[in-house]
């Protein structure tokens, strides 16, 4: 009996979250005395460091073919040569179930197991499965309720793509001078759609992949709702609760409390408008604080960060941290003492704030961070309305006046899913996923 995982960045030598997830699943599933291979579209460096089962043995992992022009929307359209690919390998592997993880780009490997009769997984990290934005946050910054036809995906892609982006579509699909017109743009050929043929193609593509899916698993509350609420039979949504991975479960650092020094706030993450890193920068520049509280951007894209102009007579300091992974990152993280997690989007699940409680921090979330389950507002962290600074400035303001609160909340952080149960549900689901079932050991 064989599993296979499918991701597109899920080479278990990265260092990412879809990479996290192979490195738990596989260990869990070889533990139980399964074969696992991995797909991906993109394989770590030579340099990376290696990874092998718990039994010493490497794990099989394969590059896929993935679409080589620049096509709009390519993660959420056809690749017909990844198809036949699969088709191929799958009917000479045949797995007893697939595992799709971080599916875009390789959405076809699920086409192509619908076509050989093998039932398949879909695993959310993100709502990419349902929004071609990815976020469930529309060309306004509002959040959306998801997909209720078509023409609402369309609406919202022609305002995100702007007058520019609506006239290179049209000029692209003109009859006969639209293939000579797309690769001046330096667009793929098969790209000669106007916006709205091709986000119907994308949302064609992607119901096709939902519908035949045996399970969808999700990994908060939130997001079992909102699969509900799109439409997912309640029979095929599974709840796995986020973990993190063993290597983020580091012994929490000893505190002395936060009242001996002002206040360490902290944002984690990928510095993005959908992750509302400006929201947090206009609530640090707008909120009363006391002279010395600092702000840590401990971010993965530094090349984007935008750190907001404090006037060195507000007391305020802002610090930059660039480059860490892994471990490093929850020592770094232990060194504060609030995490702030201001998403706009829907955030699925935030592992910055898994990070954080993890390290006994406690946490300021956005309500549409999907892991804001694990928050009761006002007793172990703070909610506040999604995409507004002022309620989280005066949040800010009120726990910097009174540190004391902060060492209330850390007392009252509630215990977190661990890697084992994680492991025990995700190998619960594949076993009534596969015909043959894949029994525990």
């Amino acid at each position: 009996m064989g599993v296979l995982i499918a991701s597109f960045f899920g080479d278990p030598r990265l260092a990412n979250a879809p990479a996290q997830f192979t490195r738990t699943l596989t260990q869990a599933l070889a533990q139980a005395g399964r074969e696992v291979t991995v797909w991906t579209g993109v394989t770590a460096p030579a340099s990376a460091p290696a990874f092998a089962l718990p039994d010493g043995r490497p794990l099989s992992v394969v590059r896929v073919p993935t679409a080589k022009d620049r096509r709009w929307l390519a993660d959420w359209r056809p690749n017909p040569e990844l198809r036949a690919f699969a088709r191929q390998e799958l009917a000479r592997l045949r797995p007893e179930v697939i595992v799709l993880s971080a599916w875009r780009g390789l959405s076809d490997v699920a086409l192509a197991a619908q076509d050989e009769e093998i039932p398949y997984v879909l695993f959310l990290h993100d709502y990419s499965i349902l929004c071609l934005q990815g976020w469930l946050l529309d060309a306004e910054g509002q959040l959306c309720s998801g997909p209720e036809g078509v023409g609402k995906c369309v609406r919202c892609l022609e305002r995100s793509q702007g007058w520019r982006g609506r006239l290179r579509h049209g000029l692209c699909g003109l009859p006969g001078v639209g293939s000579t017109i797309a690769g001046a743009l330096g667009r793929a050929p098969s790209d000669h759609l106007t916006v709205a043929a091709t986000v119907r193609q994308a949302r064609h593509h992607m119901t096709a992949l939902v519908d035949g899916a045996r399970f969808l698993v999700a990994q908060t509350p939130r997001t079992q709702q909102i699969l509900r609420r799109v439409g997912v039979e309640e029979e095929r949504i599974e709840l796995v609760f986020q973990s993190l991975a063993p290597e983020k479960q580091i012994p929490p650092r000893n505190r002395t409390g936060s009242g001996e020094r002002p206040l360490r706030i902290c944002f984690l993450g990928r510095w993005s408008r959908e992750k509302g890193a400006d929201l947090l920068s206009q609530a640090f520049l707008a909120a009363d604080l006391p002279p010395g509280t600092e702000l840590w951007w401990i971010v993965s894209n530094p090349e984007y960060v935008r750190l907001p102009p404090v006037h060195p007579s507000s007391g305020k300091r802002i610090r930059l941290f660039a480059g860490f992974g892994g471990a490093e990152t929850s020592r770094l993280l232990a060194r504060t003492d609030l995490c702030v997690v201001p998403s706009r989007c829907e955030d699925l699940a935030s592992r910055a704030a898994l990070e954080a409680m993890e390290q006994g921090i406690p946490v300021i979330a956005s309500h549409s961070v999907g892991n804001a389950y694990l928050i009761e507002d006002g007793v172990n962290g703070r909610i506040f309305p999604s995409g507004s600074a002022d309620p989280l400035a005066k949040i800010l303001e009120e726990t910097a006046r009174d540190p004391a609160t902060v060492s209330r909340w850390r007392d009252r952080l509630p215990d977190l899913p661990t890697p084992q149960s994680w492991s025990r549900r995700m190998v619960e689901v594949l076993q009534r996923t596969s015909k043959g079932g894949i029994d525990e050991q």
